[in-house]
């Protein structure tokens, strides 16, 4: 668990950039078994910081779904 003074309180500053999400998408896809797919085209990420949009895995109708 992370100290509440871990977090910045003010644009991101302090935080460092430890995600990358280097994986194609037909990779991701794979990897996760998703059966629907709405990230359209999705770049790969070289780091994830705050207020970036990600992809997420939820469950949608009984199906694994892809969004961002």
């Amino acid at each position: 668990m992370l100290d509440e003074g871990w977090w910045p309180r003010q644009n991101g500053a302090g935080i460092c950039n430890l995600y990358a999400l280097t994986k194609s998408q037909d990779e991701l896809r794979r990897l996760i078994e998703v059966a629907v797919d709405h990230t359209d085209n999705l770049p790969s990420l070289l780091s994830i910081v705050l207020n970036t949009a990600v992809p997420v895995v939820h469950v949608a109708d009984g199906r694994r779904t892809l969004s961002k």
